[in-house]
């Protein structure tokens, strides 16, 4: 039951979020990104994955991430502080600069194991 009403819920948000501005100021304004990324940490770190969870609330995030750059940077610092703080300090970035980053990082990963 609470596993139904958390997709319904996320599910919600990621409607309330598609294209309409103030929602997706909402988000940034309560913390809506954090509280989003430690939802879709602990769903991921769980044994047995809930990936329609997972899918929503990443496409919440996508469609906070369509208010602009500000909302985009919110996510990104997010996700990838550390990214953030070394490559882009004055926090001017490319979305294909941050794939590229994380594409390299993950294949010298890889190689390393």
């Amino acid at each position: 039951m609470a596993q139904s009403v958390q997709i319904y819920s996320e599910l919600i948000l990621r409607n309330l979020c598609a294209g309409e501005a103030a929602n997706q100021g909402s988000i940034l304004e309560f913390n809506g990104v954090a509280i989003i990324s430690s939802v879709l940490r602990s769903k991921a770190a769980s044994s047995g994955p809930d990936h329609g969870l997972v899918r929503f609330g990443l496409q919440v995030l996508a469609n906070v991430s369509l208010a602009g750059k500000r909302h985009q940077f919110a996510i990104w610092e997010e996700f990838y502080p550390v990214v953030l703080d070394v490559t882009h300090p004055d926090q001017s970035f490319s979305f294909y600069s941050m794939y590229r980053f994380c594409a390299i990082t993950f294949q010298k990963e890889a190689l390393r194991q």
